[in-house]
């Protein structure tokens, strides 16, 4: 009886063993996931500090857009002065057919309303310009607000792995006494044989 009840417990120290190696199979598994999450939440921390370098671009647009818009708007208020200086000039011209110096003072400042406008018409492009930078800036500082969340979600992966790992880790010390009882057991069994 006594080497019937060795020899189940030979049995169970047999299972035990598969369970610790299993064990430990799954806590080098569970360390390698762990080093993957931390590796992506690495990762995404660096996208995050690239989105901040991107809404500082942003912003640096919309400054940008700013100083166009009211650039173009002093280019509009000019070439309108410029518009009302031409039509004096041409209301003097009618008047005066013979002041040939003030006629030509006029066709100064039509050339010059025609560069103001021209100015103008760059300003406003350009300001369409930055204002387009500037929606796609907020665009790519959308997709990091994304990022930035997929990467608290790593993290919290992170944590649940290493939690798993230490609680495989015990399983597996666990494990390891049990079979160190199940040697001394077998021992006892093989000296009661």
């Amino acid at each position: 009886e006594r080497a019937e009840q060795a020899e189940s417990r030979l049995r169970q120290v047999e299972v035990a063993h598969v369970k610790a190696a299993n064990a430990e199979v799954a806590a080098k598994e569970a360390e390698k996931r762990a080093q993957e999450a931390e590796t992506e939440a690495k990762r995404l921390a660096a996208v995050e500090s690239d989105a901040k370098g991107l809404r500082k671009r942003a912003e640096d647009a919309e400054a940008l857009v700013q100083v166009a818009e009211r650039r173009a708007e002093e280019a509009k208020a000019r070439a309108q002065k410029f518009a009302e200086v031409e039509a004096a000039a041409r209301a003097a011209q009618e008047r005066a057919e013979q002041a040939e110096s003030r006629l030509r003072q006029v066709e100064v400042a039509h050339v010059k309303a025609a560069n103001a406008e021209v100015a103008a018409k760059e300003a406003e492009k350009r300001a369409q310009e930055a204002e387009t930078e500037a929606k796609r800036l907020a665009a790519v500082e959308s997709d990091a607000k994304g990022l930035r969340k997929r990467a608290e979600d790593a993290e919290a992966l992170v944590q649940v792995a290493e939690r798993r790992a230490e609680e495989a880790k015990a399983r597996a010390q666990k494990f390891a006494e049990v079979e160190a009882a199940a040697r001394a057991a077998q021992e006892r069994a093989e000296q009661a044989e």
